[in-house]
């Protein structure tokens, strides 16, 4: 079995799928990817919170945060309010209609095209532009991040005493560029907590276990459906008892061996995406309250 680590160095390489790929893979399940949404439908605000907590971790992702900030969608509490917004209403969408429903394939194709305009705008750009470190006089607004916040938040890593080093990223094929690795990356923080940890989100465990197995399935199908190949999807097998434990360790390893180096190592650039994404939490809790 490939470890998470090397998979996704293998998928650094390979393009994302074309879009003329068909929405749905050869090993599409229905009744499970229905039982999935159900699962989902149940859980939602837990599965909300999950995301939440699981972007803190992704964010911390050098290649994936690059995209986002080179992109300008999320490097402001604004920005980012919007474009998390817009995800969660697409989410919402993949959870609440029937994956046979017209409007399930047209949110798909719409997110396609976009993370697709992103890639191309990506692609454009030179080396030394995508490689460049961020300083605070790059970010636009003047947001800074909240130092003494960041240094208590140090202070309680390094309680952790982990030794593993960020990833030497090669920008020669820059990760941060939408191929595989994007994609995974990209649906890593909604799948990840409530595999990893159910019982803690509250998920009744073992009773739902068919569910939470659905809900993988669902995943599965929306990244194979998103332009992701199909050795690069995670847990598409996990159904399967002889699979569901390789499925946990995967994205545990990922976690421990991609995120929770780099998450110790942050940078300005990682505070700020990671500072923003906080505060649209704090922005959107004013708005409904």
């Amino acid at each position: 079995m490939v470890s998470g680590k090397d998979d996704l160095k293998l998928s650094e390489y390979v393009p994302v799928t074309s879009k003329t790929a068909p929405l749905f893979p050869p090993w599409f399940d229905l009744e499970l990817a229905r039982t999935g949404q159900k699962f989902s439908c149940k859980y939602f605000a837990q599965l909300v919170f999950a995301n939440i907590m699981s972007l803190v971790v992704s964010l911390s992702d050098l290649p994936t945060r690059r995209a986002l900030f080179l992109t300008r969608k999320s490097n402001t509490p604004e920005r980012a309010f919007k474009r998390y917004v817009s995800t969660a209403q697409q989410v919402h969408l993949w959870y609440h209609s029937d994956i046979l429903d017209p409007s399930w394939a047209k949110s798909i194709s719409n997110v396609r095209e976009i993370h697709n305009y992103a890639s191309n705008y990506l692609e454009s750009l030179n080396p030394p532009v995508l490689k460049s470190p961020v300083h605070p006089e790059d970010n636009p607004k003047d947001f800074q991040p909240n130092e003494r916040l960041w240094k208590a938040f140090k202070m309680d890593l390094a309680k952790l005493n982990y030794e593993d080093q960020p990833t030497d990223y090669h920008y020669s094929a820059p990760k941060f560029q939408f191929k595989q690795y994007g994609w995974q990356m990209a649906i890593w923080p909604f799948v990840a907590l409530p595999i990893l940890n159910p019982e803690t989100l509250g998920i009744e465990m073992p009773s739902d276990e068919k569910g939470l197995q659905g809900f993988i399935h669902l995943w599965s199908v929306i990244g194979y459906a998103l332009g992701t190949d199909e050795e690069n999807i995670y847990c598409k097998d996990a159904w399967s008892k002889n699979e569901w434990q390789g499925c946990k360790h995967h994205l545990r390893e990922i976690l421990l061996k991609t995120f929770l180096p780099q998450l110790i190592n942050l940078d300005f650039e990682g505070k700020t995406m990671i500072e923003s994404m906080l505060l649209v939490i704090q922005m959107f809790t004013f708005t409904v309250g």
